[in-house]
């Protein structure tokens, strides 16, 4: 990246355990602006995703049952679980 700026961050954190281990989920970010998606992936064995994304509105899918919204600043990290 030009100049040493970084991009924000979106981090979630699945706190969805089993007796057998931690459910692997689906994440899929939207963009609010257009409904393009920007990032997709399953969840780590320990149920984490990290993406980079630029600044925006997006919506996310997989964290509990509703979609959430969330506005990303330039140089904010976001954490949801």
């Amino acid at each position: 990246m030009k100049g040493g700026m970084k991009r924000p961050s979106l981090v979630w954190f699945m706190g969805i355990t089993v007796a057998l281990g931690v459910f692997r989920r689906m994440i899929t970010i939207t963009d609010r602006s257009d409904g393009r998606v920007v990032a997709e992936k399953l969840t780590d064995d320990r149920g984490y995703a990290i993406f980079d994304v630029p600044a925006g509105s997006y919506t996310i899918m997989g964290i509990g049952g509703e979609p959430q919204n969330v506005v990303v600043s330039p140089g904010q990290r976001v954490g949801l679980s």
